[in-house]
């Protein structure tokens, strides 16, 4: 008797994960990780003015690789946060005047 009954519970289980998972999808509320990408005159200039922004929704940068040359740093970066956190970070890169760039990689896939 006590295997029949969690069976039953089953279906009601996977009908309430699939719909969490859909109000996650729909309402932005699941997290995911992204890559981004800034260029700008010097990491000593581009470090700062991300974190400024990074702030504003409270994450951290992640994985953070920083490459120079003679014209310009591109600083390579990840963060962890919902749909629209990294909206507005994706906004804040773009408006800043230290940047010469700001671009987003995508989605990191992670197994």
């Amino acid at each position: 008797m006590e295997d029949s009954i969690s069976h039953q519970s089953l279906p009601r289980r996977s009908f309430c994960f699939a719909s969490f998972w859909r109000a996650e999808e729909r309402f932005g509320l699941k997290t995911a990780i992204y890559s981004y990408e800034v260029a700008g005159r010097s990491a000593d200039e581009v470090t700062p003015e991300i974190n400024r922004i990074l702030e504003s929704v409270h994450v951290m940068m992640q994985n953070v690789q920083i490459a120079a040359t003679q014209q310009h740093v591109r600083v390579q970066f990840q963060l962890e946060g919902t749909r629209k956190a990294q909206g507005e970070l994706l906004r804040g890169l773009k408006q800043s005047s230290v940047f010469e760039s700001a671009t987003p990689l995508g989605p990191v896939h992670t197994e």
